[in-house]
């Protein structure tokens, strides 16, 4: 496949402030799966591949440095797929993730920058 950015999943990962496990856990891989992704000393199938693009909403794309654009067109950002109902329905939580969303979102554009 090739191209595979590890550091971007990395990056991914750390803006959920997920582990390597939990997010191994949701993909239904071992965390030395994510690891060794990461750090470049594999790559991704295409079943995971897709299954990573999907968990973060970004594009294949995206992932294999085609493109700087995390999202894919047409494709519209799903927020309440990361968030859990009782943060869905309290407004003070809404309130302080979407002030961490914009902390992500610019640490994001430096990184990419």
């Amino acid at each position: 496949m090739g191209n595979f950015n590890g550091q971007k999943l990395k990056m991914l990962r750390n803006s959920l402030g997920i582990s390597q496990k939990k997010l191994a856990d949701q993909l239904n891989v071992r965390h030395t799966t994510i690891s060794r992704i990461e750090k470049g000393e594999r790559e991704p199938s295409l079943q995971l591949l897709n299954l990573i693009a999907d968990f973060f909403n970004v594009s294949v794309d995206y992932l294999l440095d085609r493109t700087n654009d995390p999202f894919p067109k047409g494709k519209e950002f799903n927020l309440s797929a990361y968030l859990s109902a009782d943060v869905l329905q309290t407004p003070e939580e809404l309130k302080r993730l979407g002030q961490r969303l914009i902390e992500i979102a610019e640490k994001l554009e430096k990184a990419l920058n």
